[in-house]
């Protein structure tokens, strides 16, 4: 966000094991974070995941191991030092 000025539109996705597909829940854009610092930033986004996941908790830990799955040699996003 602070490096691209790109948009933050939270998401989240829950499989449906009846209907045996996934469901897309996407939240509004967070405009409020522009020039924010980042306490602020922080708690927003933690609001935005307690509103996404609360539905559906048992797909948190599954969305969380997805985010850190890389294929070998990619970038490790959390271990870069210029975010």
């Amino acid at each position: 966000m602070k490096i691209c000025n790109a948009a933050i539109v939270p998401m989240f996705s829950v499989y449906d094991y009846n209907k045996h597909r996934f469901d897309i829940y996407i939240r509004p854009p967070m405009d409020d974070l522009t020039g924010a610092d980042d306490a602020y930033v922080a708690r927003r986004v933690n609001e935005e995941i307690e509103t996404l996941i609360t539905p559906n908790p048992e797909h948190y830990a599954w969305i969380l191991k997805f985010i850190k799955t890389r294929k070998n040699g990619e970038i490790q996003p959390y271990l870069r030092k210029d975010l």
